[in-house]
């Protein structure tokens, strides 16, 4: 999966944004909130 990163900066966003949509599923038991958070992020990553 994510071994394609070339900079530090990558690596902790993708950390950071691992335990924020680990943290949101155990707070919601609902993947699908974790789900929309990552299409988001990838959404607007994209788009800037």
């Amino acid at each position: 999966m994510h071994t394609g990163y070339l900079s530090v900066g990558e690596v902790l966003f993708a950390f950071i944004m691992g335990l924020i949509l680990g943290w949101i599923y155990s707070r919601t038991r609902n993947i699908l909130d974790s789900i929309a958070l990552h299409f988001f992020a990838n959404f607007f990553s994209i788009a800037i």
